[in-house]
């Protein structure tokens, strides 16, 4: 997937819809996974924007998927390699 799409997804972090902040908190989540993907979208804002969304959410639902989206940007490749040992 594009850094276009990732764009995409972080400027829907900044609309006042919530729907449109909780898909965009979503598709990055699903970005999310390898480091190099993880931290393009730190690269790009996208953390900062989830803990702008976040912190100005009105509703649990936008809040869950912000933090889902912040829990999958902060794993790294060494997390699975904890895991197996």
């Amino acid at each position: 997937m594009g850094d276009n799409l990732m764009q995409q997804s972080v400027s829907l972090l900044q609309v006042k819809d919530p729907l449109f902040k909780r898909m965009g908190a979503s598709r990055l989540a699903r970005f999310a996974i390898d480091d190099e993907r993880r931290m393009k979208i730190v690269e790009i804002g996208g953390a900062q924007h989830l803990l702008n969304m976040l912190e100005s959410a009105r509703d649990d639902r936008t809040r869950k998927e912000a933090l889902k989206a912040l829990f999958a940007i902060s794993k790294s490749g060494q997390d699975s390699n904890l895991s197996a040992n």
